[in-house]
Parts: C-alpha cells; sequence; structure tokens
C-alpha cells in the first residue's frame, strides 16, 4: 500500500520547514538563556560568599589587642554598585555607538549583508555581539541586585538592558526568518514584515 503523502505542494513544504525551523530556534534560544540564568546565579552566590568571608576576616583581625583604631574606609559594597553602573554605563554608549543614530539603517545593513553574503551566520555574528553585551549587563544587575536589593540602581540598569535586549530582539526578527531561507527573508521584506521597517516607519510618521 504506498504511503500517504505529507505534503501536496511545495508550499506546504516550505510552511511545514518553516515551523520546524521556528521551533528548533525558539527551543534552542530556552535552552540558552536557562543555562545563562543557572551561570548566572552561581556566580553572585559565589560572590557572595566570597563577600561574607571577606567581612570575617576583617573582623577577627581587628579584634586583636592593641590593635589600632582603622581609618572609616569607603563603604566597599557601595563602591561595587557605583562601579557596575558605570560600566554599564559605558557599555550603553558601546551598544548605541554600533547602532548610530538611525537603528533602522544599521538592520538595513545587516540585512543587506546576509542576502548579499548569502550566509545565516552574518546575522548570527551580530546577535553574538550584542548577546555578550546583555551578558555583561546582566551580571552587573545581579550583583547589584544582591548587595542593594531592587534600588535605584538596580532599576537604571535595567533599562539599559531593556534597550540592549530590543537590539537583540530586531536581530533575531531577521534570524529567525535567514533560518528559514534567504528566499523568506527576502519575501518579508518585501512584505514591510520584519520588526525594523516598523521601528523605520514609525521614525518617518513621526
Amino acid at each position: 500500500m504506498p504511503r500517504h503523502k505529507k505534503y501536496y505542494t511545495s508550499e506546504q513544504r516550505k510552511e511545514a520547514n518553516r515551523l520546524n525551523n521556528k521551533r528548533f530556534y525558539e527551543k534552542k534560544k530556552a535552552e540558552i538563556n536557562a543555562r545563562r540564568r543557572a551561570k548566572y546565579r552561581k556566580k553572585a552566590n559565589r560572590a557572595k560568599r566570597q563577600g561574607t568571608e571577606g567581612e570575617g576576616a576583617t573582623s577577627h583581625e581587628m579584634s586583636g589587642i592593641g590593635a589600632r583604631a582603622p581609618v572609616v574606609p569607603r563603604d566597599p559594597m557601595q563602591a561595587k554598585v557605583e562601579f557596575a553602573l558605570d560600566r554599564v554605563n559605558a557599555i550603553e554608549k558601546r551598544a548605541l555607538r554600533i547602532v548610530g543614530d538611525d537603528p533602522s539603517a544599521f538592520y538595513q545593513q545587516v540585512f543587506e549583508e546576509a542576502v548579499a553574503g548569502n550566509a545565516v551566520d552574518i546575522v548570527e555574528g551580530h546577535m553574538a555581539r550584542f548577546n555578550r553585551l546583555t551578558d555583561k549587563i546582566t551580571r552587573h544587575r545581579a550583583m547589584v541586585l544582591d548587595i542593594s536589593g531592587v534600588s535605584e540602581t538596580y532599576r537604571a540598569i535595567g533599562d539599559v538592558l531593556e534597550k540592549v535586549d530590543g537590539i537583540v530582539s530586531m536581530l533575531e526578527d531577521i534570524y529567525a526568518y535567514a533560518l528559514e531561507g534567504l528566499d523568506v527573508l527576502q519575501a518579508m521584506f518585501r512584505q514591510g514584515k520584519l520588526k525594523y521597517q516598523a521601528l523605520k516607519r514609525g521614525r518617518e510618521n513621526a
């Protein structure tokens, strides 16, 4: 008995491939994010333990007979918070410098590079660069949360993280369609359905 045909047309086959690619990408993205969160928790807990051990050693040294009254130093925890904020601000400037004054022009350049080079890994390379920046921001925010809780600095870092995540989201949109095939990516561009195209229209209508 002949096997029942799963797909009757090339369009049905393309649609099935598109859905499979998208499910695969979402699964891999979820796995990556889960590993990233676990890594941040582990590092934050290690930093907390090291901080506690350091405070204990200082207390023990100061308890000796005849120890001089030390000069009260700057709060080391607050210094860490300020350092984290400075680093995050520097990361934000770097991200915005890469994207430029017109973000839609940057995304358009990425799209054109992918199509011209016939290579998905071009988009993946741009994503990796900004993902490294979000990783750094997330580490700094985790440290600030551990030291000062949901503070003004924590929220400020969260705002920066949201901006850089927005850049990653635009690139992921291009990447997801590129995974389905550059012909699919070009078709979405012609229909004006890429996320960055909506951003460009918003700027033009502002």
